[in-house]
């Protein structure tokens, strides 16, 4: 006797829910709420994402559908090969992106080292102490300081080669030039819809600002790219926009009155501000304008001036681009280097050349030079100067022979010099003449008398009359001050009689 299908339909189920708990028990598959999980699937899908809700069977994950779009999915745990969960620090270095910070891009001024290493670096340093990935953070943090002291002291980092602070000067407008060029890539490959229209803008800015650098002549073959691509894009919205147009119209007879005036409203502001865009980039010669996905007349005419743009850039003459290039580059090096003579030859073949894209940029680099030359002249006119004044300059000597006063003082000072000379050489010989004085034999020894060891009357006057001489003057005023008061006094006696 067969048995029954449904019986041994439910044996088979109960057989394969036991043997997935099973398999689960094995794995001891468990998740908590909120903590991060990376999940293998058997079928080989990998799923990476934060536990929402955990059952015995199963684990509801909201994981990434893009970079910026989130989703949810329950999983049922028999189907689960192999998980790994992450801690919050784990799951935080790479959510934040803190692992490619390195190596730094290019052409980063201080504010981009000092905002990343304190708003990022150090706030996760802080938020998980002690973890393998802060351990890492701290040397992404030394990467970044040392690199940041680089920088301020006028170092520039330039397609991974640092460059010292002269050499990042005197080629000031290539490093422009390539964050021009650097700017153009990072529009091109930009989520936005008019990431072509603003990259081919950023390639105009630069041919206009820095038509003669080499990350000119290097961005036009991407420029050529990019029209390639924003011309497929314009094609296809004039092919929609009569689509647009249908269902906006169609949209608005949806709506009720009110909900259709507003909307109304709406659409005419937007239409509003859209065409005085226009006007104001017309009026400014603006090349790339605005486009708009309802604007079939604006998109049939960025579509000429894609056109024409392409035939311009593709009927360029690279290699003779390339020679006037260099001429002007060596020029542009040789005025930040005040190097004048060289400067005038590069600038005699600047001129000759026929390029009239150049002329603006060949009447500024003659006009810097000029500036130049007259600066230079300045200081060395200033120099030849102080150098004269040098040379002329009186000594320390010179400068008290010319002064009365100093030398009246320094003729004084050499008189009583001499004179205390003159004394202690006269006392010397006096007493050598003394002692060399000997008795006659046989007479008796007189002991010397006072006035043998002391200087005569005349020479003790002279001596205290050539000490007095110097107070004689003083000595003199007194006297006169005592006479005036006497007879002041005197007179005023004679007046009270």
């Amino acid at each position: 006797m067969k048995p029954f299908p449904i019986l041994h339909l439910i044996v088979s189920i109960t057989m394969s829910v036991f043997a997935g708990r099973q398999a689960v028990a094995q794995l001891n598959i468990s998740f908590n709420p909120g903590e991060t999980a990376v999940i293998i699937m058997k079928s080989g899908d990998k799923i990476e994402g934060k536990v929402l809700r955990d059952t015995p069977d199963s684990v509801e994950i909201e994981y990434k559908l893009t970079p910026k779009i989130k989703d949810r999915k329950i999983l049922l745990k028999g189907d689960i090969a192999s998980f790994k969960k992450q801690s919050p620090s784990e799951t935080e270095f790479a959510e934040s992106g803190l692992g490619k910070l390195l190596p730094t891009p290019d052409l980063k001024d201080a504010s981009y080292y000092e905002s990343t290493i304190q708003d990022k670096l150090r706030t996760f340093i802080a938020k998980h102490p002690g973890t393998p990935e802060s351990a890492e953070v701290e040397k992404i943090a030394a990467t970044f300081i040392e690199e940041k002291i680089k920088v301020v002291s006028g170092q520039l980092k330039m397609e991974g080669h640092w460059l010292d602070a002269d050499t990042a000067k005197r080629d000031s407008y290539n490093i422009d030039a390539c964050r021009q060029f650097m700017a153009m890539q990072e529009k091109a490959v930009a989520s936005r819809e008019s990431r072509y229209l603003e990259a081919l803008r950023a390639f105009e800015k630069l041919r206009a600002g820095h038509g003669a650098a080499p990350y000119f002549l290097k961005a036009i073959p991407e420029a050529l790219e990019y029209l390639k691509r924003f011309e497929v894009q314009v094609t296809e919205m004039i092919r929609d926009a009569p689509v647009h147009l249908q269902r906006r119209a169609e949209g608005l007879k949806q709506l009720g009155s009110n909900e259709a005036s507003a909307a109304r409203k709406a659409i005419e502001e937007e239409e509003r501000v859209y065409k005085n865009t226009l006007d104001r980039q017309h009026k400014d010669n603006v090349k790339w304008r605005d486009i708009s996905k309802f604007d079939v007349k604006g998109l049939q005419d960025i579509t000429a001036v894609i056109e024409k743009e392409r035939a311009n850039l593709s009927a360029l003459n690279v290699p003779a681009l390339q020679a006037e290039s260099n001429i002007l580059m060596i020029l542009i090096r040789y005025i930040a280097d005040k190097n004048i003579a060289e400067a005038d030859a590069a600038l005699e073949k600047a001129t000759k050349m026929k390029n009239p894209s150049f002329g603006p940029l060949i009447q500024s680099l003659t006009k810097e030079l000029g500036i130049l030359r007259e600066s230079v002249k300045i200081e060395q006119k200033a120099a030849a100067a102080a150098a004269s004044a040098a040379a002329h300059a009186p000594s320390v000597e010179d400068k008290a022979g010319t002064n009365p006063v100093a030398e009246a003082i320094k003729k004084v000072q050499e008189e009583k010099n001499q004179k205390a000379v003159d004394a202690t050489t006269e006392a010397k010989a006096t007493a050598t003449k003394a002692s060399a004085t000997k008795v006659k034999p046989g007479s008796p020894q007189k002991s010397a008398s006072p006035a043998a060891t002391s200087e005569s009357p005349s020479e003790a006057q002279s001596s205290l009359m050539e000490r007095l001489n110097d107070y004689f003057p003083f000595i003199g005023g007194i006297l006169l001050v005592i006479i005036a008061l006497a007879w002041l006094i005197g007179k005023r006696k004679k007046e009270k009689d």
